[in-house]
């Protein structure tokens, strides 16, 4: 399951900015509960090393799986 944003729906929130995730999100695909947005996801390697991220899409509206 993943990071609620500050709005209270299915929005996810990026677990190094703490900011609501809008476009891409970078999930870890070993942790359960941690997603990047696309400017963090530069520094991943230095924030969440070891683990592969995997870029999700999301159109706009569309509520996350």
């Amino acid at each position: 399951m993943a990071t609620k944003g500050v709005r209270g729906d299915d929005s996810f929130w990026c677990n190094c900015c703490f900011h609501d995730i809008y476009g891409p999100r970078f999930h870890c695909t070993v942790c359960n509960d941690f997603d990047l947005c696309l400017m963090c996801n530069v520094t991943a390697e230095d924030m969440h090393p070891c683990h592969d991220l995997q870029v999700v899409e999301q159109k706009h509206g569309e509520k996350p799986v």
